[in-house]
């Protein structure tokens, strides 16, 4: 229904005719509580821009991109905040096509359960995340499996430190990041839980 929250806040789009959709049907629309675009397959889903979700100030529990052909983020440059209360996860993986985190510039925190950037073989760098100042999560915090990825920079060196690290239960750091931390932040990997 046009101007009508989507059904029990969750939105979930996996052509880009149904994300195409979302500012039609829901224009005056700014917060959901999930938001998943792409999902588990044996294909990669043909959604290539995310423009439609330029509205969006926050998803409050979940927000999972997962399997789509995209470059970029463009198009979520409004989502503030992500998980308030009950928050799952935020989730970007399995995205051979993604070279930018480009989009995410306005994101300051990520509350809840699971903060995981993984399975992105074209991305380079974490330009994006220049602007993430708050990560509480209780069950991972993954930067993992991106074959290109040996720039850290768009992260703030805090959350490769013991004092970040000791926080999370599950944390797992690429090593082909390990030189541009030694490089760029005065940070200890001798500890046995820097993974």
């Amino acid at each position: 229904m046009y101007g009508q929250c989507p059904s029990d806040d969750f939105f979930s789009a996996i052509t880009q005719e149904t994300v195409a959709n979302f500012i039609v049907d829901y224009p005056n629309y700014t917060s959901l509580k999930n938001l998943w675009i792409g999902d588990a397959g044996p294909d990669y889903w043909e959604i290539t821009y995310l423009f439609a979700f330029i509205n969006l100030v926050s998803v409050t529990e979940r927000l999972l991109i997962l399997q789509i052909t995209t470059t970029n983020l463009q198009g979520l440059n409004n989502l503030q905040t992500e998980g308030q209360q009950g928050f799952d996860q935020r989730s970007i993986y399995f995205m051979p096509n993604l070279t930018s985190l480009e989009g995410l510039e306005s994101s300051e925190s990520v509350m809840g359960g699971s903060f995981r950037i993984t399975f992105c073989p074209s991305l380079t760098n974490l330009n994006g995340l220049e602007n993430l100042t708050t990560v509480n999560v209780s069950k991972y915090f993954t930067i993992d499996n991106n074959s290109n990825l040996n720039d850290m920079e768009g992260l703030n060196c805090y959350f490769f430190t013991e004092e970040f690290r000791n926080t999370v239960p599950n944390y797992t750091i690429q090593e082909s990041l390990y030189p541009a931390l030694l490089e760029n932040c005065e940070i200890n990997l001798s500890n046995d839980n820097f993974t």
